[in-house]
């Protein structure tokens, strides 16, 4: 099968309509810019129908690198930015909060129920702390939180 000797504008928006359906399925944006390249081809095409294939084809080839790139750093910014970093950091929304200790940490580690979910807790020293200090939540790393003890306690 070989190219037609001449594209049409509705290849061109064939492929906008095939590209962006196949980009439903989840190619992540990375269809997007074919796609809208392909729709670009296709008005161009209309106003200008005496170009060659080839012509085209490299308009559509230019086009879609320049449109990928584009989305791809537009959209790379937008993900960046996060209003809310700790929504779903459930120990960094912890930290500086405190609580009183429940039950003796021996070595300063231990597991402390906070709210609904126990967590690992490490304290900063090897000490015992006992039951009824008060801590606080200095740092986490994925379900370990850090503690101090109140005014060098811990």
């Amino acid at each position: 099968m070989s190219i037609p000797s001449s594209l049409e504008y509705w290849h061109w928006i064939i492929l906008f309509f095939l590209l962006l359906s196949i980009e439903t399925i989840g190619a992540g944006g990375f269809l997007l810019g074919g796609a809208t390249a392909a729709l670009v081809v296709a008005g161009v095409n209309w106003l200008l129908p005496n170009l060659d294939w080839a012509e085209q084809l490299a308009i559509f080839a230019a086009l879609s690198l320049v449109f990928t790139v584009a989305y791809w750093y537009f959209f790379q910014r937008v993900d960046d930015r996060d209003e809310f970093p700790e929504l779903n950091n459930r120990g960094s929304q912890l930290i500086g909060h405190y609580f009183e200790l429940r039950e003796d940490l021996p070595y300063g580690q231990g597991r402390v129920q906070i709210g609904d979910t126990l967590w690992k807790v490490k304290g900063n020293s090897k000490k015992t702390l006992v039951k009824g200090t008060l801590v606080v939540v200095a740092g986490c790393q994925n379900m370990t939180l850090f503690i101090e003890g109140q005014k060098g306690e811990g």
